[in-house]
């Protein structure tokens, strides 16, 4: 048996509909998701802002039970004018991270500074700079120069002393 027989005898239209479907719903669902995906990376870039709440978050109670602790062990926000105690080892990297911002100006870039600071082998400077943001050492200037950053001056540094001393 050959030629339109066979195919009839061996439910060659079935298989021969099936795979055109096939094809066809799979050619749709590509050119969809290709049109549809701006808009996806859109949705994904914007993510924070679309789930960024109105106002700020009520502080939660504490609990009768529950009582401060005391001071945290490292500040974790920008102080300016006061005395930051910092443990001895994140001084010696925030000093060196001061001296690379000093070869580079008084204004400078993050990108740029972390680049000459892992070319001058300093260790964990990822992490380092990132003290240095949250301890408010280097500052953003606002405005304009947004992407800029200067060294705090009225941040005063000093050696935190070990627990029991």
């Amino acid at each position: 048996m050959y030629g339109l027989a066979a195919i009839n005898a061996a439910n060659g239209w079935m298989i021969t509909v099936a795979g055109i479907s096939i094809v066809f719903t799979g050619l749709l669902v590509l050119s969809t998701v290709l049109e549809n995906l701006e808009r996806v990376l859109k949705f994904w870039d914007n993510r924070k802002d679309l789930f960024k709440a109105k106002g700020p978050a009520p502080a939660p109670r504490p609990s009768a039970a529950v009582e401060p602790t005391g001071p945290p062990a490292e500040a974790t926000g920008p102080i300016t004018g006061q005395v930051i105690p910092v443990a001895s080892e994140h001084l010696e990297a925030i000093a060196a991270f001061q001296t690379l911002a000093a070869l580079q100006g008084a204004v400078f870039e993050l990108p740029r500074l972390l680049e000459t600071a892992e070319k001058r082998g300093l260790a964990m400077p990822h992490s380092n700079l990132d003290r240095c943001l949250e301890l408010g050492v280097i500052v953003e200037l606002g405005g304009t120069n947004r992407g800029l950053y200067q060294w705090n001056e009225e941040a005063q540094l000093v050696a935190k002393q070990p627990a029991g001393h």
